[in-house]
């Protein structure tokens, strides 16, 4: 819906933030098993800037941002709370919510016969089909 009251407008998208329990284990998949290139690194964010945005007063955050390839504008962030932590969500995928990353890649069939591999490393189930 435009109106004359709308004067700005949505750009590209920044980022996607992810929160997840163990930053270390995210970047080994991120960087090491994907190939994302890490970009940025800050172990603990306690500026109140963030707690403002979390709500979460004196809240510490350790973050990882990726560039999934080199001439990719967007980052995909990591987020571990560090002093608030969350329980995890039920990941069923009709929940409300729960969102999902889709990376193209230019040989689907290795890239998942390579997590696939590493899926005992790693501790999850094969969720790829």
């Amino acid at each position: 819906m435009t109106t004359a009251s709308n004067t700005w407008q949505l750009g590209r998208l920044h980022h996607l933030g992810v929160t997840v329990a163990d930053i270390d284990r995210s970047i080994e998949f991120y960087r090491d098993i994907l190939g994302m290139e890490l970009v940025g690194r800050r172990p603990c964010v306690d500026a109140e800037y963030v707690a403002t945005q979390t709500g979460y007063p004196g809240v510490q955050l350790s973050v990882a941002s990726f560039r999934v390839c080199a001439d990719s504008p967007q980052t995909l962030e990591v987020v571990q709370y560090l002093n608030c932590p969350g329980e995890p969500v039920d990941q069923a995928t009709n929940r409300p919510g729960n969102t999902h990353l889709c990376i193209l890649v230019d040989d689907l069939q290795s890239r998942l016969d390579l997590v696939r591999s590493l899926a005992c490393i790693l501790g999850h189930k094969n969720q790829t089909g």
